[in-house]
């Protein structure tokens, strides 16, 4: 499971603890989705978008600095 928040905070439960992983940005994220515990996106203000690929979160250009609500999508390559 994972949870967003202010300050570009991501915390991840693994069934028995919440750890706080390290990001790239310390914008408000607002949204979080993905297809498996490796494959995973998070969304933010000012068009943030991040991917966690199971070890490392990088950021990912979204062509807007309009805050992001949600992400969603039908599959890796469906993110919406």
């Amino acid at each position: 499971v994972f949870a967003v928040g202010n300050n570009g905070n991501i915390l991840h439960y693994d069934g028995s603890t919440w750890t706080r992983m390290t990001v790239p940005t310390t914008a408000h994220l607002t949204g979080v989705w993905g297809t498996s515990g490796t494959d995973v996106f998070a969304v933010g203000a000012g068009g943030v978008i991040l991917r966690y690929d199971g070890a490392t979160w990088t950021s990912m250009t979204s062509g807007t600095s309009s805050r992001l609500m949600a992400a969603w999508g039908t599959s890796r390559s469906g993110l919406r």
